[in-house]
């Protein structure tokens, strides 16, 4: 199955992700949680798909945008969710090296386990090696449920049609 603009997004996949919440005590993990691609059917929602958690790539030209940007997204009334392969922890981990593991309202980091979702629309990638397939670097707009802007980079090294900035312009 391949995504494109104007079509419905697929409901039938969920991501992996620790959700927030305050409650854990110092020492603690907070709790694992599903988010169930059906739930996207309502709001805007912008999909970040990353090859690695913490690589070169993703923390240094790909994520910072979106991160220093998350008012500007917020505005538009958008939600972000940044995704890899990367066990929901690692992601967890990666959203608080960012500062942002408290602004699930705003953004949240999860894990395509199995590389299902982005597998199955064709958006992953054994490009490189040493990491084996994963997700490739790519942006999905949703709104209420329906995709209007889908881009893949050509490589992963690459942050063009994936990066904050153009999104941002297509929401």
């Amino acid at each position: 199955m391949t995504l494109s603009k104007s079509a419905s997004l697929p409901t039938q996949y969920s991501l992996d992700y620790i959700k927030f919440d305050g409650s854990a005590k110092k020492g603690e993990q907070e709790s694992p949680a599903k988010l169930e691609f059906s739930e996207l059917s309502k709001g805007t929602y912008v999909i970040v798909g990353t090859p690695a958690a913490f690589s070169p790539p993703c923390s240094e030209q790909h994520l910072p945008g979106y991160v220093t940007g998350l008012k500007d997204f917020s505005s538009k009334g958008a939600k972000i969710i940044v995704l890899s392969k990367d066990n929901l922890f690692a992601n967890y981990a990666w959203a608080q090296k960012f500062g942002v593991s408290d602004k699930q309202d705003q953004i949240i980091f999860a894990s395509d386990t199995n590389l299902k979702f982005s597998k199955d629309v064709g958006l992953s990638t054994t490009e490189f090696d040493p990491l084996g397939e994963v997700a490739a670097r790519y942006a999905i707009v949703v709104k209420d449920g329906v995709i209007t802007y889908v881009a893949k980079e050509k490589a992963i090294t690459e942050v063009t049609v994936s990066s904050a900035e153009k999104v941002l312009n297509e929401l």
